[in-house]
């Protein structure tokens, strides 16, 4: 299954959610892996590279 039909899966299943907690823990995981993502550096990060251009 591609990536675009599991999200359309996953939004018609959270649709259908009726407890608020659940879809509270749900906005938190969202979250927490947003701010991961936006704390792990890049390649070009590690590498002290500002770009990718100057990279090559």
């Amino acid at each position: 299954m591609d990536v675009s039909t599991r999200k359309l899966n996953f939004i018609q299943d959270l649709l259908s959610v009726s407890d608020e907690k659940i879809i509270g823990k749900l906005e938190t995981l969202l979250k927490k892996e947003k701010q991961k993502e936006a704390q792990q550096p890049s390649v070009y990060d590690l590498l002290g590279v500002l770009t990718k251009e100057e990279g090559e």
